[in-house]
């Protein structure tokens, strides 16, 4: 849903913004306080608020709605959740390409040029690319990679106007 958006269109990198950092904001808080085998992924959400406030727009508080909190199922390993955020720091950098190619970056890009999660995900991947030797291990990583696929989706459904979610479908 978020690929529907045109991030050289002030009105909807804001909104791109926004939706990342509602969702963004409860997967952080609850990484931070999960046991992990490795440190939780740093947290991009001040990156975007700070964007944000460059680009004249708070930050939509979205963790305190209990529609768009994040539950993962018990047992859901956080090293999945951590998974999709640091991966998504690939999109981050093509997004930031594509923009720079059209010569349309926006003002506040502290968000998608962070280099902060790309080394995450290069220490994260090291981590988790060896032999799993017990299944359940990657099936908790996969439940928590899926709940947190899960909640950016509800966010999106929730924050993006519906012209955009049709565009998306």
């Amino acid at each position: 849903m978020l690929g529907a958006l045109d991030l050289a269109d002030p009105a909807q990198y804001r909104t791109f913004l926004q939706v990342q950092y509602g969702a963004r904001r409860p997967v952080e808080g609850w990484l931070a306080t999960s046991q992990m085998s490795i440190p939780a992924p740093p947290a991009m959400s001040p990156l975007i608020a700070a964007d944000l406030g460059e680009l004249m727009q708070a930050p939509a508080d979205t963790q305190d709605d209990a529609g768009l909190a994040f539950h993962p199922p018990a047992g859901a390993d956080p090293l999945g959740a951590a998974w999709v955020l640091a991966g998504s720091s690939l999109g981050n950098r093509a997004m930031l390409a594509d923009l720079g190619k059209r010569e349309a970056l926006p003002a506040a890009v502290r968000f998608l040029s962070s280099p902060d999660m790309i080394a995450y995900f290069a220490e994260l991947r090291r981590a988790i690319e060896v032999p799993c030797p017990d299944p359940a291990d990657a099936t908790a990583a996969i439940a928590g990679a899926v709940a947190c696929f899960g909640h950016f989706r509800a966010v999106c459904e929730t924050m993006l106007p519906a012209r955009i979610r049709e565009m998306a479908a």
